[in-house]
């Protein structure tokens, strides 16, 4: 399959919808793990390190009422200084017409955390989450999810401060396991042939907190694609991009960061329910802040790793990677280890 028929090809499935319906006992479900240890440097004493284990997973208890969550345990140590914290944001989801095909309207109701946290300027606050959404199934087991989220922040030891309400628009991709197949993983098999497309972190994040004496403005995009030109080999582009633009009566501070992470990996087999791989991949970024200069500077890392995916079907996959940075542009390196969900697409 040549290079355009693959942009074809991915351009169709993220416009496809599929006739699918929802039913009790299908499932949501997310990985995301990750762990970075920063050696010492001629400069600093002592290693930092950084970790965050956020598991995700909602059930349909009916044909339109879904109970989930998600748990976040999440620690930062720097010159021996650290903070751990651990939060829980269960919700409830009430799909209106279940039965429809391929497209599912729902609003939901819970806690959560929104991209932007305001811990930075007025301490911890607790957020209350309501949201209003779709799924849009693109494969059996893939949805394109679209939300408008508000969150209503109140904050225990601010009193004096207004309890106002930020919006945030999000779209990306989630898996949704069906009843019928959910104790297939057990034996599940996926297979890493030329022309596949795998799609990892896709998604779109625009906050907005309005208010009569501070406002913030955050948009995040993430988009990593890896394409596989021959059996085994995949080539990939990550790209992240954010600007923020806080601004009250004494300050205004935007800040923008953006980078470029083309990569090749390597899949020791073609087919399985556990195909290890090597990776390398280098990273170009530059961030700029228009209040303080100090933080206007651009980096270059390489990076090495290996890892293995877990199929849980042909289209799904848990990934685990163990990694080494390092900074070209600094004197930093930094070893890690992540778990992600990955999706594999092929032209059939």
């Amino acid at each position: 399959m040549t290079k355009v028929n693959s942009l074809l090809f991915l351009f169709a499935f993220l416009t496809t919808t599929l006739c699918a319906q929802i039913q009790r006992g299908d499932a949501t479900i997310g990985a995301a793990a990750f762990y970075e240890y920063g050696f010492p440097t001629k400069n600093t004493s002592s290693g930092s390190s950084y970790y965050l284990l956020a598991p995700t997973y909602g059930q349909m208890l009916t044909d339109r009422l879904m109970l989930g969550g998600m748990a976040q345990l999440f620690n930062e140590t720097y010159s021996q200084r650290g903070s751990t914290n651990f939060r829980l944001h269960p919700y409830f989801r009430y799909y209106f017409q279940p039965k429809a095909q391929g497209t599912h309207w729902y609003i939901q109701a819970g806690t959560d955390r929104p991209s932007v946290d305001y811990s930075f300027l007025w301490g911890f606050g607790e957020y209350t989450a309501l949201q209003v959404g779709s799924n849009h199934f693109i494969r059996p087991n893939i949805v394109l999810e679209a939300s408008l989220t508000s969150y209503y922040i109140y904050y225990p030891y601010h009193f004096s401060l207004p309890n106002a309400p930020s919006f945030e628009l999000r779209a990306g991709l989630r898996s949704f396991l069906r009843q019928e197949s959910l104790g297939d993983w057990k034996s599940g098999s996926g297979q890493v042939n030329q022309g596949t497309i795998l799609l990892g972190n896709n998604q779109l994040e625009l906050h907005f907190f309005p208010n009569n004496k501070n406002s913030f403005l955050r948009t995040n995009i993430n988009t990593e694609t890896s394409y596989f030109f021959a059996d085994q080999w995949s080539a990939g582009l990550k790209i992240d991009y954010s600007r923020g633009n806080f601004d009250n009566t004494i300050l205004n501070n935007t800040s923008t960061y953006l980078s470029f992470t083309p990569s090749l990996r390597y899949y020791l087999k073609s087919g399985g329910q556990v195909i290890p791989f090597g990776n390398v991949e280098s990273s170009l970024g530059y961030s700029q802040n228009n209040f303080d200069d100090s933080l206007n500077d651009g980096q270059l890392n390489v990076r090495i790793g290996a890892g293995a995916a877990f199929f849980l079907n042909e289209a799904l996959a848990i990934e685990s990677l163990l990694f080494l940075d390092r900074s070209i542009s600094g004197e930093r390196s930094y070893m890690g280890y992540r778990i992600a969900l990955q999706y594999f697409l092929k032209n059939k």
